[in-house]
């Protein structure tokens, strides 16, 4: 590594010009001016996408006046041109000389231009394995057949975009992809960016691991297509909304699973697009201390509320008196979605703390730990697989960066008083030192100096977990502020879950290898006590009930809930010789034994 040119590029940082972090142009729409360290990574990237221009499913009159009437007919499908609708509306309005359009009437044109569609064709995995080979590592018989179970859903949680979709795109907001994929939950119709790392993690350990190729396949298509990887395939996302860009992770576990070579070849190209698009579009220069750095945050430019939750994002902003501020709220919205986390007091600023409502949503003027270290973690990815397919310039590019993305986690994110990383709160210039799920995330990237003792980061991190007095509820919350939304206290979700156990998992000593089994153990027991009782799983469970969840009408309850299942199915591979539903304590031992 050229320590020297680090520095170099690092100095540069101060120089840049009319940029504050993050970047402040709309990067979907206008051109910006490339930042001068950009210039060590030129790397092709695609042309930027141009957005989502469709009057009916994106913006314009229709969708604001249908919002706020209470409609809501994003998922449907167009029997007429745009055009020819559009015109309708038009006309509709005209005829009514100023006055509002009536309920009635904007059912009846609804009625009269929309219907459900076939946007989805049925599917059964061709590589579905009814008894995978991890269900023989599970000891105890209640958690075997529970796995079973779960396992079987894989083929209800199956979905494919119908033909009809790729033959009338401009009829759906659906965007067509081209192999079969798995739903977040039973009534979703969409493939989730954000949770399809978690599934096809799970479908790896299912030994599925053409389904798997598949997801990542369509991913691939939807990257190659739009220059970046939307939130989910419908065309509202593609006003640059994404999700933790978790892609190249992704690849890693199914390469990790496969040893496919020739895969890895044809894909590593096209995945330095991702990082790219996040290195343009997500990252600036900050400055911290006196020095600078060059970090991320979740930032999506937007003058308009989101499409499928237009009257509630609308009746906020009401609230602010000019339009910047509008615009400012719709921007933060928009980004805060595309964290994953929407919404929570994490991305609140009010009074220099985490206090506030949605009103107070300020994600922008956040440096997240968790995007930062996905970053690193991706960069040094890129860079390792360049070098081992004997590309050693391209391995060297992406390894300064590594090294760049990583010096800003541990001086600007890595608190020593503490013993833990932090979000960055730009606008008010200091950490934010509250308890997120999220702030063990460089833990599971391996984002920490390679000369940092893992004894004394374990005892750093198990002090942290002990402070906060996390050992009394059933699994991890993904914060401690109880806000009424839905990734605060006491939602506990399975994707955190799975990132600390992993990154305790990781640092591979004693202490923390006991912490991540009786978290695993934890998490295991919550969520199958609550399938006894229910047969249900949950999208996400109350860490202060066991067995219990405050799901709301976003996600019904269902058996098999994707990331739930998948991150079920992880820790029963994991640890399912040394946990047991009715003999806990004597599992407990056999675990220390092993150690």
């Amino acid at each position: 590594m050229d320590y020297l040119k680090v520095a170099i590029i690092l100095s540069t940082l101060a120089t840049v010009k009319g940029c504050r972090f993050c970047p402040k142009t709309n990067h979907r729409s206008n051109p910006i001016e490339r930042d001068p360290i950009l210039e060590e990574f030129p790397i092709i990237i695609n042309d930027v996408p141009q957005g989502c221009n469709s009057e009916v499913y994106c913006n314009g009159d229709l969708l604001h006046e249908a919002s706020l009437l209470g409609f809501n007919y994003l998922q449907l499908k167009l029997k007429k041109p745009e055009s020819f609708v559009i015109a309708r509306f038009k006309i509709m309005k005209a005829k009514k000389h100023g006055e509002a359009i009536t309920y009635t009437e904007m059912e009846d044109l609804i009625k009269e231009n929309f219907e459900n569609g076939n946007e989805l064709e049925p599917w059964t995995p061709s590589d579905f394995n009814d008894h995978p080979r991890f269900l023989d590592e599970i000891d105890d018989p209640d958690y075997k057949v529970w796995a079973y179970e779960l396992n079987q859903f894989w083929k209800i949680l199956a979905r494919k975009v119908s033909s009809d979709v790729e033959r009338n795109p401009d009829h759906y907001s659906l965007i067509y992809v081209p192999n079969g994929f798995i739903s977040p939950g039973g009534t979703s119709r969409e493939l989730h960016y954000w949770d399809s790392y978690w599934l096809v993690k799970g479908l790896l350990l299912s030994d599925m691991h053409d389904t798997a190729r598949g997801v990542i396949d369509n991913l691939l298509y939807l990257l190659k297509r739009y220059s970046f990887v939307p939130n989910a395939n419908r065309m509202y996302f593609l006003n640059g909304r994404s999700a933790p860009p978790l892609l190249i992770k992704m690849v890693d576990d199914y390469y990790e699973k496969t040893r496919d070579d020739e895969f890895l070849r044809e894909v590593v190209t096209e995945l330095t697009f991702e990082l790219n698009h996040w290195i343009n579009y997500n990252m600036g220069p900050l400055t911290f201390n006196d020095k600078d750095y060059f970090m991320a945050c979740y930032y999506v430019v937007s003058e308009e509320p989101r499409p499928e939750s237009y009257r509630d994002d609308y009746m906020i902003a009401r609230m602010f008196n000019t339009a910047k501020e509008k615009n400012k709220f719709y921007s933060n919205v928009h980004s805060a979605t595309e964290s994953g986390m929407d919404f929570t007091s994490r991305w609140f600023i009010r009074n220099k703390s985490n206090a506030g409502n949605t009103s107070d949503i300020a994600t922008t003027e956040i440096v997240p730990v968790d995007l930062n270290a996905i970053l690193h973690y991706n960069a040094r990815k890129i860079s390792e697989w360049y070098f081992k397919l004997g590309e050693d310039e391209k391995g060297a590019h992406y390894e300064v960066l590594s090294v760049i993305i990583l010096k800003g986690i541990n001086e600007v994110l890595w608190d020593k008083d503490e013993g833990m990383w932090f979000d960055y709160d730009n606008e008010n210039q200091k950490r934010r030192k509250y308890f997120y799920a999220s702030n063990l995330t460089p833990l599971w990237t391996k984002s920490y100096p390679t000369d940092w003792s893992k004894d004394e980061l374990t005892n750093n991190v198990l002090f942290y977990l002990e402070r906060m007095d996390l050992d009394k509820f059933d699994g991890i919350p993904n914060s401690l502020t109880e806000t009424g939304e839905k990734w605060d206290f006491p939602n506990a979700w399975a994707p955190l879950q799975s990132m600390i156990v992993e990154g305790l998992e990781t640092l591979g000593t004693v202490a923390a290898k006991i912490k991540a089994y009786q978290l695993a153990n934890r998490w295991i027991r919550t969520t199958y006590g609550g399938y006894k009782t229910s047969h249900v799983m949950y999208d996400r469970y109350d860490a202060s009930a066991f067995g219990e969840s405050r799901s709301d009408d976003d996600y019904s309850p269902q058996k098999g809930f994707g990331w739930t299942n998948a991150v079920v199915l992880q820790f029963l591979k994991e640890y399912g010789k040394m946990i047991g539903w009715e003999n806990d304590l004597e599992m407990e031992k056999r675990f220390m034994h092993y150690l």
